[in-house]
């Protein structure tokens, strides 16, 4: 295997940081935009986790054109050939269903919480996913792990909890119905990193038992998504929300829906930031995804790590940057009490430390033929 040379590796998990980073901030600034589409337009909130996530799904489908690239290389094809005179079969389009409909949902879960969260008590939560791919891995796999593996996944869940928790022990001025939002927030998160560990535990059967690249993987969890979503969302366009729901549904014509796809295109079209705000998600994730494989490949997972630590920090730097610098509202991301960031620093610590000791044992006990194992860990 030919390897990276340190300007080239220093060059990777540089982009890695800067895109993994704001594929996060570019979503929260399209959450941050009042759009209004005609003089008639009393609303203008841009309010669309489905659309969003229906976006999040063209992204992966663009990783099925890196694998196309990848597939007419000589390393793919002779991994391939290997793979056919050791018996091992191509994976089954159809079962990459399992893997996408938890995308599905888990990816909608944090879209909606990034309306209400803090963008990096979201991104400090979705490391929870270590904890959950380990113990469903543990019951459906019957995974071994040492006790350094599982004192790692104990760091990661206490550090998620604290975070957690801080900005409601260091409260900001809001209404009560803001904290509630919050609340369910958190709980959506968790359901996430549940149905995303459950994602990653099958995708990792599919490793150990299909012949299948990463990449392909990624894309076809991609295609199927842009199927699965292009339904809900023309539904849900014409679908009336319950009175209860008013507050977190799109008005039109006094009446409340949970998506307007319409109403999303023509907010698209009016508004220049939102535009980049848009494409440049979407470019965020799938460059991300795509280098991904690169360090997979030529790296560590200890690396990996590291990586992931660094873009949580750049996603908090930039969200403090944003929230100290502007006296909007649509632009106050992150809790400034000294309190809420002091305790996100402790929680922040102990996911750190968990990581770390977590990964390390990982590369010692695996070693380097493994490592597309934990993957996943690293996707959006």
């Amino acid at each position: 295997m030919s390897q990276l040379s340190s300007t080239k590796k220093s060059i990777l998990l540089a982009a890695l940081v800067i895109f993994g980073s704001l594929a996060i901030i570019t979503f929260n600034l399209q959450n941050s935009q009042i759009v209004f589409v005609d003089k008639e337009d009393t609303y203008g909130v841009f309010n669309h986790p489905f659309m969003q996530t229906f976006s999040m799904f063209v992204a992966e489908f663009l990783c099925l054109l890196a694998f196309f690239y990848v597939k007419t290389t000589k390393s793919y094809k002779s991994q391939y050939e290997e793979a056919c005179d050791n018996g091992i079969q191509r994976i089954k389009i159809l079962l990459i269903l399992i893997p996408t409909c938890c995308d599905s949902i888990g990816a909608l879960c944090i879209y909606i919480s990034l309306n209400f969260l803090p963008p990096s008590v979201n991104s400090i939560l979705t490391c929870g996913i270590i904890a959950t791919s380990a113990i469903l891995s543990r019951l459906m796999l019957k995974r071994r792990y040492t006790t350094k593996e599982i004192q790692g996944c104990a760091l990661v869940l206490v550090g998620v909890a604290i975070v957690g928790i801080s900005g409601f022990a260091f409260p900001e001025e809001q209404k009560q119905e803001d904290i509630k939002k919050q609340i369910i927030s958190i709980f959506l998160m968790l359901f996430s990193i549940f149905l995303y560990g459950f994602q990653y535990t099958i995708e990792e059967r599919f490793y150990k038992t299909y012949f299948i690249h990463p990449l392909e993987l990624i894309g076809f969890e991609g295609m199927w998504g842009l199927i699965i979503y292009t339904f809900i969302c023309i539904s849900l366009t014409f679908t009336k929300c319950p009175e209860v729901l008013y507050n977190v549904c799109i008005p039109y014509d006094g009446e409340f829906y949970f998506e307007r796809a319409d109403y999303y295109f023509q907010q698209f079209s009016q508004s220049a930031l939102l535009q980049f705000a848009v494409i440049f998600g979407i470019l965020s994730i799938s460059v991300y995804n795509t280098m991904c494989q690169t360090v997979t490949k030529y790296l560590s997972c200890v690396t990996r790590a590291l990586v992931d630590v660094a873009k949580i920090m750049m996603i908090w730097i930039i969200s403090l940057i944003i929230s100290l610098s502007t006296s909007s509202s649509n632009y106050h991301w992150e809790n400034v009490r000294l309190g809420a960031i002091i305790i996100e620093v402790v929680g922040f610590s102990f996911v750190v430390a968990g990581e770390i000791i977590y990964n390390f044992n990982a590369t010692q006990v695996e070693g380097t033929d493994e490592l597309t194992e934990n993957l996943s860990l690293q996707k959006g």
